[in-house]
């Protein structure tokens, strides 16, 4: 059986490709009690939803319902603005996917039309059919795969079809084959479990979302706190998305829509006839203990979010007793109680989380303060030190840390 579901609204690319590349995070749950045991392909009249908060801000909501081997449900995700989206999908007796089909809702009457898109996933003989349509385009593939297979997507429900699967099979771990579908191809995971009520699903991240499942193997929440999205998602009864999706969309009118997890910033300045420029990441406070939680004591930080944190000069620095030539480096830092170090590397161009030591030009301690107030986002500044030469600040939550850099003057960086 193959859904059929029509334009009845859009969702930005942006958020499009969001959906399709994160398995919903979180933790913190509470289990639902008298859960019956149910089948390998039966979820008779289950009705459950989620909702996921990146600390105390509720950014994605999801509900879904089951009955005779369907499921079909919905996620409202509220960045940068809110969208809505309608999954449903098949499974045989036991428990293996035959269909899978998403596609946009409108968020509310009269929204304006963008870019439609959907995708449809099939299981035929010796793998599964893929269409994936955007606008007037269609693409369409095959993806040879065994029936085991489970297509990577955003919803939840859809991978307590895995936790089931781990717990039907008894054991400490299980490979599953995964169908990406952009573009469509199949890869393994193993799913493995961690104690008696929790499993490691490293579908996205090498390590891992940890779920909390119920005997049964539903998830009860899911915590990706060992990823870049700390997002925390717990189970309910049940979720009104209409009533949800509405009420983000009247915010959205209002001016207040939630916008990106994580914006992004410059900080420039001239010292000393030196231009430098540092290109970081923004991520918010949103109540949550950022030092020693958020962010781990003694471990390389990327300094931001998304895309690493770039510095640039067009003049040579010297950095405490780090002499940096004049050019473009990634900064990473790494926090600790006592003294922080910061950490300027020679790679550019990648993503925050991947860090390349081999690539370090050099380490240079940093000094820290407690501030009187707390900073809600990430700010980091390059302003003139009052003893001469300048400062780079990095100021978050609770914290500064200081490092102090003069200019090189050009006949002392490369004397005759």
């Amino acid at each position: 059986m193959r859904f059929a579901l029509h334009d009845q609204g859009s969702l930005r690319a942006s958020t499009r490709i969001i959906v399709l590349m994160l398995f919903g995070l979180g933790c913190g749950a509470r289990p639902r009690r008298g859960l019956p045991e149910p089948r390998a392909g039966d979820r008779e009249g289950e009705h459950a939803g989620f909702i996921s908060r990146l600390g105390v801000d509720t950014i994605i909501v999801e509900s879904f319902s089951a009955s005779r081997g369907v499921t079909e449900g919905d996620i409202i995700d509220r960045s940068p603005e809110t969208s809505w989206v309608h999954y449903a999908f098949t499974v045989d007796s036991g428990g293996r996917i035959t269909s899978f089909a998403a596609a946009p809702r409108a968020v509310a009457a009269g929204a304006p039309p963008t870019p439609y898109w959907s995708v449809s996933v099939e299981r035929v003989r010796g793998g599964f059919d893929v269409v994936d349509r955007e606008g007037d385009s269609t693409r369409r593939g095959f993806v040879p795969a065994s029936a085991d297979a489970v297509p990577l997507w955003r919803a939840i429900a859809l991978y307590e079809l895995v936790t089931a699967r781990l717990r039907r099979a008894g054991g400490d771990s299980i490979a599953l084959p995964m169908i990406e579908l952009d573009p469509p191809r199949v890869r393994e995971s193993a799913i493995r479990r961690l104690g008696a009520d929790s499993v490691v699903i490293p579908l996205i991240f090498p390590r891992g979302e940890r779920a909390r499942v119920d005997p049964a193997g539903r998830i009860l929440g899911v915590s990706g706190m060992a990823t870049s999205y700390k997002w925390l998602t717990e189970r309910v009864a049940d979720l009104d998305v209409s009533a949800l999706a509405r009420s983000f969309a009247e915010r959205d009118a209002r001016g207040a829509a939630f916008g990106n997890y994580s914006s992004r910033d410059t900080a420039r300045a001239v010292i000393d006839g030196g231009h430098i420029a540092i290109d970081y990441g923004r991520p918010s406070t949103r109540g949550r203990v950022v030092f020693g939680g958020l962010v781990p004591w003694g471990e390389v930080w990327r300094t931001g979010a998304d895309l690493a944190t770039h510095l640039t000069t067009d003049r040579d620095l010297r950095v405490g007793e780090l002499l940096v030539p004049a050019g473009t480096y990634t900064l990473y830092t790494v926090p600790s109680p006592a003294r922080w170090t910061l950490i300027v590397n020679r790679k550019t161009g990648q993503n925050g989380l991947l860090y390349d030591s081999a690539a370090d030009l050099g380490r240079v301690d940093m000094t820290t303060k407690v501030l009187p107030r707390l900073t809600e986002r990430l700010t980091i500044t390059v302003e003139p030190a009052r003893a001469g030469g300048g400062a780079l600040r990095i100021a978050w939550d609770n914290l500064m840390a200081e490092a102090l850099f003069n200019v090189v003057s050009p006949s002392a960086a490369h004397p005759h």
